[in-house]
């Protein structure tokens, strides 16, 4: 049996290589439409989740998340049996509660990092589904990735208040505009091309 210093060690390294894993592999069952239509939409049928749907999925996928996910760390940590059935009972729990619908006020895990049931639940609804693809303990993939959700929706903002503030300032330079000065030929003197009315009420009386 392993120290428990090296145990701790060894499950918190396990915990953010199984991240690293599910993130990316989460992420290319979205992008690739061929693997989100035969395996993960399947899982995505759970438009609210509940803690009993945390592994509702293809089997394909159930054996390459979360089998393949977890064996992975294990494997590379050589971590003893003991360790890894905690690590896999921890991670089945922490994937249920992500599940679960509900935020707990004082739920342990909430108080490391704010991937949880509100953070996910984003991601099985709307638009959210682009996002949030980090599982089940961290959120750093996507705030490195840039599909952390409130992120996204606050650069998506400011991004559309520079658009409307371009807009209004081509809007004023194009009313500055409207009235350029000519000159007539043989003449010196400079005169005012007068604007071409848009509307019936744009003549003047």
């Amino acid at each position: 049996m392993e120290s428990p210093i090296v145990a701790v060690v060894k499950f918190f390294l396990a915990t953010v290589l199984l991240d690293t894993y599910q993130y990316w592999m989460h992420r290319w069952m979205h992008v690739n439409r061929t693997l989100y239509r035969l395996f993960h939409s399947v899982h995505h049928e759970l438009t609210v989740p509940f803690a009993f749907g945390a592994l509702y999925n293809h089997p394909v996928e159930g054996f390459l998340m979360d089998t393949v996910g977890g064996a992975i760390p294990s494997l590379i940590l050589d971590m003893h049996p003991w360790t890894s059935a905690i690590f896999y009972s921890i991670s089945t729990l922490k994937t249920v509660d992500d599940h679960c619908g509900y935020a707990w006020a004082w739920s342990p895990a909430s108080l490391f990092n704010a991937n949880g049931a509100k953070y996910h639940d984003i991601h099985h609804w709307g638009k959210g589904i682009k996002y949030n693809f980090s599982q089940p303990y961290y959120t750093f993939w996507d705030h490195i990735m840039g599909t952390e959700y409130d992120s996204a929706m606050e650069r998506l903002r400011i991004k559309k208040e520079k658009e409307l503030a371009q807009d209004e300032n081509r809007g004023r330079k194009i009313e500055k505009d409207e009235s350029v000065p000519v000159k007539r030929a043989g003449s010196e003197r400079p005169e005012l091309r007068q604007r071409r009315p848009e509307t019936a009420f744009d003549f003047e009386e």
